[in-house]
């Protein structure tokens, strides 16, 4: 309808922007200071939300419509900070941010100067990531390694929404990492939250739902998405998260899975969904991705053309740098790539 839509991003410069989607010209833009990385952006309800700084201490919440600055909280620098540690999220509706700042995990308000409560990490793992679901939140980072237990590891923090009591918090995924090729954090508000990881010589996927203590299942990807692979072809597989999908997620839990057979690369959308009381997995879509192995993806809103088939567009990162791009059509089962 030639309404303009905006693309909002962040640079290494420092710099958060908003830009016409239609003429990629600028529309606003914010340039933080020299110590202030943006580690973070995330869009809510008309909202930004950045969190920046050299120790990952600065919270910020933006007006989309006009960049202006809405409400902003400086932690105070921590010598107990996990270098490369950072992370934020909204809670619930617009006013209440989630973060992990400096060495500890905070509730913020825009209606309160200090924070509503604060859990002290003592620099158990560097936290770059955080789920929200219903009354509980994760902290999510991989977890420091000592001389005891010397291997990469997932550990998770899970605190009480209301009143920042720790609930557990315990280690998993054995020798997997945050951003690996290999494991993917993904979460709903109707299925909840889970990471899939394989192991590193193993053709298994494992399945934990945060906040048990164990995988909840295991399964073979072939099974899982109807395609028969030999057991190197799993061994070089990779997964990627759908960063943002509202034309596709659905509130259904998708990821990426890319795989090599007979000298050509194919990427699934997989996606979790209810059989028999439990939970399983199947393939939503597939599509060729020779140009490169699949780092990240992310998506476009969902729009329709003339015709009111077009059900989505993905873009993706490859390991690489490069960059690829596909339409998602309601009546096709593939997709079709541009470079």
């Amino acid at each position: 309808d030639g309404a303009a839509t905006n693309i909002y991003a962040i640079t290494h410069r420092n710099v958060l922007a908003s830009l016409n989607a239609n003429s990629g010209e600028i529309v606003w833009r914010q340039t933080l200071g020299d110590n202030e990385p943006i580690g973070t952006l995330q869009l809510r309800d008309n909202q930004a939300l950045t969190l920046s700084g050299n120790n990952a201490s600065s919270v910020r919440v933006w007006d989309t419509a006009t960049g202006s600055l809405k409400w902003e909280f400086a932690y105070p620098p921590s010598p107990g900070y996990v270098p490369g540690s950072g992370a934020a999220a909204f809670v619930g509706g617009n006013k209440d941010v989630v973060a992990v700042v400096g060495d500890s995990f905070v509730r913020l308000s825009a209606d309160a100067s200090d924070p509503l409560w604060e859990v002290a990490l003592n620099g158990t793992a560097t936290y770059r990531r955080i789920v929200v679901q219903e009354d509980v939140a994760f902290a999510i980072g991989d977890a420091a390694r000592t001389r005891k237990n010397p291997n990469s590891r997932v550990h998770v923090v899970e605190v009480n929404l209301a009143t920042g009591a720790v609930v557990k918090q315990y280690d998993m995924a054995d020798g997997a990492a945050l951003g690996s090729k290999s494991l993917v954090v993904i979460e709903s508000k109707d299925y909840g939250a889970y990471i899939v990881w394989r192991d590193e010589k193993n053709i298994i996927w494992f399945i934990h739902r945060l906040g048990l203590t164990n995988p909840m299942w295991e399964t073979f990807h072939a099974k899982s998405v109807q395609i028969e692979l030999m057991p190197e072809d799993m061994l070089t597989s990779t997964l990627a998260e759908i960063e943002l999908d509202p034309g596709l997620n659905d509130n259904t839990p998708r990821f990426a899975f890319t795989y090599t057979k007979d000298g050509k690369t194919k990427t699934l959308v997989v996606e979790m969904f209810h059989s028999d009381k439990k939970l399983d997995m199947r393939k939503v879509v597939g599509f060729r991705s020779d140009d490169g192995v699949v780092a990240s993806f992310g998506a476009a809103n969902k729009s329709l053309d003339a015709a009111d088939s077009l059900r989505s567009s993905l873009s993706a990162r490859t390991v690489d740098g490069g960059s690829l791009s596909w339409r998602i059509y309601k009546d096709k089962k593939e997709a079709t790539h541009s470079g």
